[in-house]
């Protein structure tokens, strides 16, 4: 019995754009405002990936995975795989908390460190992790919950 292996091409699709506060991402405000204009006031929640390259410009966002209204799932393959095809260097993850209450849970602090741990064996660095809230966000690399900055209309 003969076997054959299967000849693929990977390829990226663009499937919109979204206006970024700044040219890269400096600072978990920075990356909380990207991450809000994607997942914004949905009852379930989201996780993304905000793909940097090496000057932590945005190569790519990429919807992870969307859950329930209290919980989502983060799988180092569905992380991992997008930001290699990005050629992404870094990598902040985002996600909400449709409570509104960014603080984040025992899961929350395990799959960071899960991916953490993850991305030093690929050399995709996880630069931090932010959640978001109603009016205020929590960064992992802060420790603390901060609020949004109000904006002129």
């Amino acid at each position: 019995m003969n076997h054959y292996a299967k000849r693929v091409v990977l390829s990226l699709v663009r499937e919109s754009q979204a206006r970024l506060p700044g040219r890269t991402i400096s600072t978990p405000l920075d990356a909380a405002l990207l991450a809000r204009s994607f997942i914004r006031d949905d009852p379930r929640e989201h996780l993304i990936a905000i793909y940097l390259d090496t000057k932590h410009a945005p190569v790519g966002v990429h919807v992870v995975s969307i859950g329930s209204c209290s919980e989502t799932s983060l799988a180092p393959r569905e992380l991992f795989g997008p930001a290699m095809l990005c050629n992404a260097v870094g990598i902040v993850l985002a996600h909400n908390h449709p409570t509104g209450d960014p603080t984040p849970s025992t899961a929350d602090e395990q799959s960071t460190q899960r991916m953490i741990e993850a991305g030093k064996l690929l050399g995709i660095s996880v630069l931090d992790h932010v959640i978001i809230g109603a009016d205020c966000y929590y960064a992992f690399s802060e420790g603390r919950k901060r609020d949004f900055p109000m904006m002129d209309s």
